[in-house]
């Protein structure tokens, strides 16, 4: 059976990518939340049990037949004897160190956030899975790119669809893209009023 597993660096675009697939009619494997809905955007649709795959590998079953999240770092842990297609999200390396940067100030933790105040790491860590990725003869690979999802979202939900190969809503896959650029909008406008005249 087959494992969809949406990547990137952290603020690249991931959790956006995860929720195009639910709406379209995907499901997913992510951790339950009190205040989460089947009918709202879900900013993060994480899966907390991906700590475990270096010891207890077989936690990935869980997300046959489904999409899940993982960070790009953690793709190494992926096991071998299953087959996978990964939506590789890229996103401008400056423009994720800013995000992760802004994330880490306001209290957040973690290493990849700490990564991202060093755009030069993130160039060199994602060479290097890509590698990585593009050596494992059970791994596929769509690259898509965070600009082009945001400015034509019709267009990289259909080559998902196509590249999954299954029936997914492409029109609601569309859709789920305007309360994240809703979101981006009035945080750049939180930003520049923060800014000092």
């Amino acid at each position: 059976m087959m494992i969809t597993v949406v990547s990137g660096l952290p603020c690249s675009g991931s959790s956006l990518v995860m929720n195009m697939l639910r709406a379209g009619g995907m499901a997913v494997l992510a951790d339950q939340r009190e205040d989460a809905s089947d009918t709202m955007f879900d900013r993060t649709l994480d899966w907390s049990k991906f700590e475990y795959l270096s010891r207890f590998p077989e936690t990935i079953d869980r997300a046959i037949g489904k999409a899940v999240k993982l960070y790009s770092m953690y793709l190494y842990n992926l096991p071998t004897e299953r087959t996978y297609r990964v939506l590789y999200i890229n996103r401008d390396l400056q423009e994720i160190a800013d995000a992760g940067q802004a994330v880490a100030e306001e209290g957040s933790e973690g290493d990849f956030l700490r990564l991202t105040q060093k755009a030069y790491l993130l160039g060199a860590h994602r060479k290097r899975v890509k590698s990585w990725m593009n050596s494992r003869g059970d791994i596929e690979t769509l690259n898509l790119n965070f600009a082009d999802i945001v400015s034509d979202p019709y267009l990289q939900s259909l080559k998902i669809r196509n590249f999954l190969d299954r029936e997914l809503d492409i029109e609601s896959m569309s859709e789920i893209i305007r309360p994240q650029v809703k979101f981006e909008q009035e945080e750049a406008v939180s930003q520049q009023a923060a800014i000092p005249a």
